[in-house]
Formats: structure tokens, C-alpha cells, sequence
């Protein structure tokens, strides 16, 4: 990391673990959020971005924890928010320093370009990693890296799985064209997965469940599958007519495990209900931001 600050000519703003835990209640999360606040307000006096470095950063990033009465949970959890907002924000340099010596490496893809973007891993109530993104979309991809074959073929949107040590759960394609992409994971309080991204063309979730997308660009598509990668229900819509893609970029459970979703709309008559009833959403000029609220069985 030195080497590369020499080598390219920045400043390190290092940021000591002391300067980011409180005794306090509510006191680490101003903590945190300050650092980024100040690495923003350095970066802007200088001519050449400085770096953000996080020395031992497994005492400050970590997986979610399942919550109750305990205040530390609580606390860990908004820290991990506050991280996961300002990673999506981000536009410096940052580089974190782990010391987990007991954890696993591995490296998924094909030649061509694929992508997985800070919000579409997470790890469950068990800890096991998932993730989804897109792929290049025509190439094929192991994702065992064991020395099996669980192969991803022509197909963009996937949804992967890891237990804690490194070894594959599932690996799903769902039969996808280039450009569609998994943007979100998250779960309810029951270990289901939601995923939601963008799609265009024709998607099969698995389990009978294929999908179209009413859009010329691409659609905004929300689903649910089980711990272990099944689908439960799948649902999309795209505005009529549209210049640019339809894209979910926030997706959230709330305590009663329903499905929250933000992103953006282009085109008009987007029925964002999936059941008998149709409520169209148009964007007024350009692309126009939704927030919409499902029930766990995929009811508006």
C-alpha cells in the first residue's frame, strides 16, 4: 500500500481503530461517518486524492448480526450501514488492511468483464456469503474453486452462494442476455434471499418461474428464493417507451419481511402491482425515482 502512495504520488489518510469505537451509545457511528467526512473534506483541497486506509480493518468492518435488546448488536449493525452508504458514494481511494488469517481467498470469472458491486454481497444470519452482479454474459464461468465444475454459461444475471470456509453452496444462472445484472442482496428474518437488479429480454428464475420485460430498455425486477437458491416469486416492470434502463439500486427487508425497493423509472405505465390490480407509475421528464413496498408473498 506504501509502495503505491509512493509510486503514484499521494498523501495516506490512515484512520487508527482508537479514533472509530466508543463506550458510548450512538458515539461510533458519528465516529465513523466523520471519517469519511473528513477523508471527503481533504480529498477536495488536494490535487491528487489521497488514499483511505484502513489498518486492521476487521475490527470495523463485519457481517450484520442478528439483533434483539443488545445494544452492541444495534450498534454494530449501524456502523456496518454507515460503511455500506458511504462505500456506495464513494469516490476516492480506499484501501483496507485485514488480519483475518483464517478466512478463505477466491477468484470467480471469465475473460471477459464481470462485475459484482459493494451492495450485491452480503453475507446471511449464518454467515454465508452470496452475491450477485452481472457477467459478461456469453462466456462460461466455474464457480467452484475446489477443483469441481459448477459452471454459469450465457447468462448475465446469476446468484451465488459460500459457506464461511470457502466452499460452493449453489451457483445459479438464470438464463439472462447481456447487460441484465443482479444490483442487491439482502434477508429477512427467516434466512430468505432477495435479489433484485435489472433484466431485459426473458429471465428464468428457476422453478418455473420466467419473467419478460415490458421495456425496450431494461426492467426493474425484484425475487425471492430460499437459503438454498430456490425461487419463491419473481416480479418485474419497465416503463413504456423508455430511453434508458429501469434500475432498482436500493433494497431493503423491514422487521416484518417486506421487500423495500428504490431506484429509478424511465417511460410511462409501469404497473408496479403484481397481483390482479394495475397501478402505473410514468416518469415525468427524464428518469424519476420510485420507492415501492411488496409483502413477503409478492403483494403490493
Amino acid at each position: 500500500m506504501f509502495q503505491i502512495a509512493r509510486r503514484t504520488g499521494r498523501d495516506i489518510y490512515q484512520v487508527p481503530i482508537s479514533e472509530t469505537k466508543s463506550k458510548w451509545f450512538g458515539e461510533s457511528e458519528r465516529l465513523i461517518k466523520s471519517v469519511f467526512d473528513r477523508y471527503l473534506k481533504i480529498s477536495k483541497d488536494m490535487t491528487t486524492i489521497p488514499i483511505l486506509f484502513f489498518n486492521e480493518a476487521d475490527g470495523i468492518f463485519s457481517s450484520r448480526k442478528k439483533t434483539g435488546d443488545n445494544n452492541v448488536e444495534q450498534t454494530e449493525n449501524a456502523i456496518q450501514n454507515i460503511i455500506l452508504q458511504e462505500m456506495e458514494d464513494f469516490s476516492g481511494i480506499l484501501i483496507a488492511r485485514i488480519s483475518w488469517y483464517d478466512e478463505f481467498q477466491q477468484q470467480i470469472g471469465s475473460s471477459a468483464q464481470d462485475i459484482v458491486s459493494p451492495g450485491a454481497l452480503r453475507c446471511d444470519n449464518n454467515g454465508n456469503p452470496y452475491f450477485t452482479s452481472r457477467l459478461s454474459g456469453s462466456n462460461v464461468v466455474n464457480f467452484d474453486p475446489n477443483g469441481g465444475t459448477v459452471n454459469v454459461s450465457n447468462s448475465a444475471l446469476y446468484l451465488a452462494s459460500f459457506s464461511p470456509d470457502g466452499n460452493l453452496r449453489f451457483a445459479e444462472g438464470f438464463n439472462s442476455g447481456a447487460g441484465d445484472g443482479g444490483h442487491r442482496v439482502v434477508f429477512d428474518n427467516q434466512n430468505n434471499v432477495y435479489m433484485a437488479g435489472w433484466m431485459n429480454g426473458t429471465v428464468n428464475f428457476g422453478q418455473g418461474i420466467i419473467k419478460t420485460a415490458y421495456s425496450p430498455t431494461a426492467d426493474v425486477f425484484i425475487s425471492k428464493f430460499t437459503n438454498n437458491g430456490d425461487c419463491l416469486w419473481a416480479f418485474n416492470f419497465g416503463g413504456l417507451g423508455s430511453t434508458a434502463n429501469n434500475i432498482c439500486a436500493g433494497l431493503s427487508v423491514d422487521q416484518e419481511n417486506n421487500p423495500i425497493i428504490t431506484g429509478q423509472l424511465y417511460g410511462t405505465d409501469a404497473d408496479v402491482d403484481p397481483g390482479s390490480s394495475v397501478l402505473n407509475l410514468s416518469s415525468a421528464g427524464n428518469n424519476d425515482c420510485f420507492l415501492i413496498k411488496y409483502t413477503s408473498n409478492s403483494q403490493l
